[in-house]
């Protein structure tokens, strides 16, 4: 090839594969809370493995943004959250990331459901099945050399999760008391898919204490509807808990909304709900 021809191909050449690269190159990919990164991980699978913010037995609502946390945020592509509802600690800085796209799950929320103050979207299989398409269709959209697979992925997900609502809905026969008080009110979306109902709510506020009379009401709830549960999240361990599970002889279960013991990774939102009515059986 002559050198002149070289020098007018090469450079064209060059630019082709800077520009195909860039348009197939895969964005960093950032969630917030466990459970959804879980369903965003089965979203990318085999195109991109998207990091987590929120680990651990840390509360989304107290959550302490570290300098490695700001890090992945202000490098992260594409930022998928619940919204300032649940993680109220990163509204200013997720905010402030005006240049990347941000997927704000609780924007899809009716505004007229009685539901529309609880934030715990994913505990519910089939909200969590509406996300996961909502979270699809942006990702196809931002990143269209990978939408087959995007399309592809999602497929398989619906699948796993009208599977997961159809086993979890055969756990329980029809509308159920389960004998048991909550720590606070975080469950309305699962009680309301499976038609139960419980004693009642211990904190209605997790970021606050009960007072003396309310923890005597509860005294009171207990004795009357003979409960024999309580159902406490492992991120909440207050000593008043512990006293009331001696006082009356409760039986402590375990329910973690926050997957905090499970490993990251797409098996985790499933592991989760099915260690989740296993503890509402146990109370039945």
């Amino acid at each position: 090839m002559p050198v002149y021809l070289r020098l007018v191909i090469l450079p064209v050449i060059v630019w082709c594969t800077l520009a195909v690269s860039a348009h197939s190159a895969t964005p960093g990919v950032l969630v917030t809370m466990k459970p959804v990164h879980s369903l965003v991980d089965g979203l990318l699978d085999g195109i991109a493995e998207p990091q987590l913010l929120i680990d651990g037995y840390q509360s989304p609502h107290t959550f302490q943004l570290r300098p490695s946390d700001v890090n992945k945020i202000r490098q992260a592509d594409i930022i998928i959250w619940i919204g300032p509802g649940m993680e109220t600690a990163l509204q200013r800085i997720i905010n402030n990331q005006t240049s990347k796209l941000i997927i704000r799950l609780a924007e899809e929320e009716h505004p007229h459901t009685h539901l529309h103050g609880d934030q715990h979207r994913w505990l519910d299989p089939v909200m969590a099945l509406h996300d996961a398409r909502h979270i699809s269709q942006l990702l196809r959209h931002h990143l269209p050399a990978h939408a087959d697979t995007i399309e592809q992925n999602l497929a398989h997900l619906s699948n796993r999760l009208k599977r997961l609502d159809r086993d979890i809905r055969a756990r329980f026969s029809g509308p159920q008391t389960v004998s048991a008080l909550l720590y606070h009110d975080a469950w309305s979306r699962f009680l309301r898919r499976y038609q139960l109902r419980t004693h009642g709510v211990i904190n209605p506020n997790a970021q606050t204490q009960p007072g003396t009379r309310h923890l005597y009401e509860i005294g009171k709830i207990i004795r009357e509807q003979q409960t024999r549960c309580l159902l406490v999240e492992p991120q909440f361990r207050p000593d008043y808990i512990e006293s009331l599970q001696k006082e009356h002889q409760l039986r402590n279960v375990v329910l973690d909304p926050l997957a905090s013991e499970l490993p990251a990774g797409p098996d985790a939102y499933f592991v989760m709900m099915r260690h989740i009515a296993d503890a509402f059986v146990q109370c039945l």
